[in-house]
């Protein structure tokens, strides 16, 4: 069985897709730079982070704003459902995020001078075990099993849990094309 390759000068991903990418990894990474600089252990409550990272960046800024808390997609009753998933990403919703220029300006930072060498080191591991545990698994008993590869094959394009990150490729694409929209 042959395995199809992929053609890596077609970028399938939808603009929406790689906005939401890049913004959930860069919010990922500027929660990274909370933990460090406000906690001292290595494991912390999502809970905790999260208002660390809402009273960091946007207290302060909403208070002498008096913009609408809910633009940021915390729930004002429970501190603890605050989230920056909201239900939608688009222009609007950035646009509103960056208002704060505190936000914008690590936001920006992270993207141009950690976002790829920490997103590179991410995807390694990660095909590094994928490869261990999910491939060698699957092929270890019988290398030569054309049943074993497709079984490979059809796991990897169909199910979630063997989902193969974005290539650097892909993500310095999306990285470019947001920083144009948005900085």
């Amino acid at each position: 069985m042959k395995i199809k390759s992929i053609d890596s000068n077609e970028n399938k991903k939808k603009k929406e897709e790689k906005q939401k990418f890049i913004f959930k990894k860069a919010i990922k990474g500027l929660k990274n730079k909370i933990k460090k600089m406000f906690f001292t252990r290595k494991k912390v409550l999502k809970r905790l982070l999260a208002e660390q990272f809402y009273s960091y960046y946007f207290k302060n800024a909403l208070q002498k704003e008096k913009a609408i808390v809910e633009n940021y997609h915390m729930n004002p009753k429970k501190l603890s459902e605050f989230s920056f998933t909201p239900r939608t990403l688009n222009r609007t919703y950035f646009t509103e995020m960056f208002t704060i220029k505190s936000f914008k300006t690590d936001f920006f930072e992270y993207l141009e001078q950690h976002f790829l060498g920490n997103y590179i080191l991410k995807i390694e591991k990660k095909i590094a075990n994928f490869v261990e545990v999910k491939i060698k698994n699957q092929l270890y008993e019988n290398p030569n099993d054309d049943k074993k590869l497709e079984y490979v094959c059809k796991q990897i394009k169909n199910n979630p849990k063997w989902k193969i990150p974005w290539t650097i490729r892909e993500a310095t694409f999306a990285l470019k094309e947001f920083l144009t929209d948005f900085y």
